[in-house]
């Protein structure tokens, strides 16, 4: 998927391998109790990791790692995240619609905020350089100008009067409560981008990309 030099490369899959798969997903569970309290772009009561996108899912497990004393982890997290954001833009080359999905705007977000958290002055500085990127995919999806979910008409006055459902209405209200999810992962994805851009400012004493007039998406709703 990109071009990597051997040495590099033996030295990525010497890491991999040493990283059983039990680790991996305590990997998962530490990014879930570490990193998702303070920015929760995920939907942790679905986030699937044999479903979900699989460089999202290793952007998790590497900032999971970063909180993790198993052996090599550290070293995990950095070829990793190196790995996932070389392929990430390996595949926008290859297929251009990669910068409006979802998942490939929340693995660039999670590698970077990784980065930011390094303490290395050199990732900082690439963090900086490469924050426009994520930030015009988000603005061509309009995600800085989301209406507020609305949920179907029928179903709110059936919750309201606190009438029974039936199998179809119970499956229509599965279908509402995913496009909710839906709808609040590109919320949060949006403000998290916000703190993101301003934290990057700070750090760098430089203007904000993101004004707060042009972020216009509601707030996000509790779990």
């Amino acid at each position: 998927y990109c071009e990597v030099e051997p040495q590099d490369l033996q030295r990525i899959q010497d890491t991999l391998r040493s990283i059983e798969t039990s680790t991996l997903n305590l990997f998962v569970q530490l990014y879930f109790e570490h990193h998702d309290p303070i920015l929760p772009i995920l939907h942790r009561a679905t986030f699937d990791p044999d479903t979900c996108d699989p460089l999202l899912l290793a952007a998790v497990t590497c900032l999971g790692a970063l909180c993790s004393k198993a052996e090599n982890a550290f070293a995990y997290c950095l070829l990793t995240s190196s790995l996932v954001h070389a392929v990430s833009y390996k595949l926008f080359g290859i297929n251009h619609l990669r910068n409006r999905y979802l998942p490939s705007m929340q693995t660039l977000f999670l590698t970077y905020a990784l980065w930011r958290n390094l303490g290395d002055p050199a990732k900082l500085e690439y963090v900086e350089g490469f924050r426009n990127i994520i930030l015009t995919m988000a603005r061509r999806c309009r995600l800085f100008e989301l209406d507020a979910f609305q949920l179907d008409p029928s179903l709110a006055a059936a919750s309201a009067s606190g009438a029974s459902f039936s199998e179809s209405s119970a499956d229509r209200r599965e279908q509402e409560w995913h496009k909710w999810i839906r709808n609040q992962e590109m919320v949060r994805f949006s403000w998290a981008l916000l703190v993101l851009d301003s934290d990057l400012s700070l750090a760098w004493d430089l203007p904000c990309t993101i004004t707060v007039g042009e972020l216009r998406s509601p707030l996000p709703c509790p779990e």
